[in-house]
């Protein structure tokens, strides 16, 4: 799921026109929203349009995009010049735009292209061109880069930017997005430059994510991704990756009763190295069903050492996306519990909307197995994936947990309130709970009980902590200062 890949990951929104759950939401938000965003700075307007201008028309055919990128990167890196700086590319997909098209129309579909041009281009203008890549495509050229980490900071921009509605007649739109990055040293081609950044827009796509860090695309980086790839088969070998745990605390009884656990890891030649870039490595090495059996065990090893005084809590752990209909999920699960005598209720598998999506058949009669043992099944990052009014109705789950994209915004974005009121409320009826991450503030945390929400997450109670931190949090614990 991979809330190991916390961090910097994405924070990939859902294009809410694409099932009937996103009509009902657009219908109750357009009608209270609309007076108020008329004139908001984010409306489509005729200028907008005028912005789309023929050549950057024209850059919807693919040879064009190539020719003007080759063109742009010669401008700002002449062969044969020795330049200390590099040049970054970020490559943009509009997720889900056919449905948009069909919902709304071209000439609106349209209008929201020339939108998404134009905060860009407010956004990226110095040492930045923006190109259209393709019919829903854009690239971002990046120059006079003194560090490759720059390209990442960039690409958490173009999320803020493009996280923000859309105001397309009397409707609101969230859209979803990949993005593919690459750093360019001098010894890299365009043609090579290129095919890394739509390498890394692929691996994002796959991991249901909007964006995956690769801090090490350049030919420099290559060596030292060799050298992580080596030190992680040693640690996933020895067991030296560490967890660490994230309260979810519920908001009736104002208590910790969950905890999520999290996989961290200290490199013996970089140190503390984040799971947005680890997770990844571990991904292409093929070992992420070895790491999710190892953090099941562990989570449930070190559990026995946490204080009793506020009752057993549960603890949660990611699996990854390769077990969730694998039928040996169930034996693991089974061998875990009875070699650490934990109660089967005590122990929560989150799981993405994305990992079920291949085989939904084969995933939810896999899940219902191991829900009826009495293991919790809870569904992360909800509302940012496939989510559809068919899902509630089948789902295996016992809980939800709303996108930390929607919680962070709800008090001053009208439309992330109501779509997290909205999940809460449908979720209440199909007897699920509902976990809000995110949340960063006591306002914040007002609003979720008002909403009735069951459990919250996030830094205003703590960030994850290692064993024996978590363990003193819990002995230190005051409702009171949280509510």
């Amino acid at each position: 799921m991979n809330k190991m890949t916390q961090g910097m990951n994405s924070i990939f929104l859902k294009v809410w026109s694409q099932d009937r759950l996103a009509l009902i939401l657009r219908r109750s938000i357009s009608k209270r929203t609309h007076s108020k965003r008329a004139n908001s700075k984010r409306t489509v307007s005729k200028g907008a349009m005028r912005s789309m201008s023929k050549a950057e028309s024209l850059e919807k055919n693919g040879n064009n995009f190539y020719q003007r990128l080759e063109a742009l990167v010669n401008e700002c890196d002449p062969a044969g010049s020795q330049n200390e700086v590099g040049l970054g590319l970020l490559l943009i997909d509009i997720k889900g735009f056919r449905k948009i098209n069909s919902v709304f129309g071209f000439t609106l579909g349209d209008q929201i292209l020339a939108d998404i041009l134009l905060r860009l281009k407010e956004s990226f203008k110095q040492n930045c061109h923006v190109l259209r890549a393709g019919n829903d495509e854009f690239a971002l050229l990046l120059s006079e880069l003194v560090n490759p980490n720059i390209v990442n900071l960039a690409a958490n921009k173009v999320i803020r930017v493009l996280s923000e509605p859309f105001c397309v007649g009397n409707s609101q739109l969230k859209l979803g997005f990949a993005i593919g990055s690459a750093y360019k040293s001098n010894s890299v081609s365009v043609g090579g430059f290129l095919s890394r950044a739509e390498a890394s827009l692929i691996k994002a796509k796959n991991a249901g994510r909007s964006y995956l860090v690769t801090e090490f695309a350049s030919d420099v980086d290559e060596a030292l991704t060799l050298n992580l790839e080596s030190e992680l088969h040693e640690a996933l070998t020895k067991n030296a990756l560490e967890l660490h745990y994230q309260p979810k605390v519920d908001l009736f009884n104002q208590m910790p009763t969950h905890v999520e656990a999290l996989a961290r890891w200290v490199s013996p030649s970089l140190g503390p190295v984040s799971p947005v870039v680890f997770v990844p490595i571990i991904e292409q090495m093929g070992r992420m069903e070895e790491l999710t059996k190892w953090a099941v065990n562990t989570a449930l090893r070190q559990r026995d050492e946490w204080p009793k005084h506020w009752g057993e809590l549960s603890v949660a752990v990611n699996v990854c996306a390769s077990l969730v209909d694998d039928p040996q999920l169930l034996d693991f699960v089974d061998n875990a519990i009875g070699i650490w005598g934990t109660d089967p209720g005590d122990l929560t598998l989150e799981i993405t909307e994305g990992s079920i999506i291949q085989d939904q058949a084969g995933s939810f009669a896999n899940l219902s197995k191991i829900k009826e043992r009495g293991v919790r099944i809870s569904i992360d990052d909800f509302g940012t994936g496939y989510s559809s009014l068919a899902y509630f109705k089948n789902i295996p789950a016992d809980e939800l947990k709303v996108d930390k994209s929607f919680v962070l915004h709800m008090l001053e974005n009208e439309a992330d309130r109501h779509i997290t009121q909205v999940i809460i409320d449908l979720a209440h009826k199909f007897n699920l709970s509902v976990v809000a991450e995110g949340v960063e503030t006591k306002e914040i945390l007002h609003a979720l009980m008002a909403a009735r929400c069951d459990y919250a997450q996030g830094y205003y109670f703590s960030k994850p902590l290692p064993q024996d931190e978590f363990i003193r949090w819990l002995f230190e614990y005051n409702a009171e200062r949280f509510f």
